[in-house]
């Protein structure tokens, strides 16, 4: 998982669709660490090209939850395989 920083309020998190299952837990505290210390107006989640795995989909709810809770919209996108961040429109959740 990356973060892309802040742009603008929004924080810009990168999410491995394939992420194992031993790095969910680290991955999860790591994000609401990001969220909590930033405190951003939106948050954007980015997964790499591919199925996502169970422990990414796990990942995402966590990251829901806390965004919902503190009222913080959340958006999610698929980075294309051909161009990583061109042409991929968050959508809200």
């Amino acid at each position: 998982m990356t973060a892309d920083g802040s742009d603008s309020g929004t924080l810009v998190l990168t999410l491995p669709s394939d992420l194992p299952v031993p790095d969910r837990a680290a991955t999860v505290l790591r994000m609401q660490s990001l969220v909590l210390a930033d405190r951003p107006g939106h948050v954007r989640l980015h997964l790499t090209p591919g199925p996502a795995s169970p422990s990414a989909l796990s990942v995402l709810a966590r990251l829901h939850r806390l965004c919902k809770t503190l009222g913080i919209p959340l958006s999610t996108a698929q980075q294309s395989a051909e161009d990583p961040l061109e042409g991929s429109t968050p959508t809200v959740t």
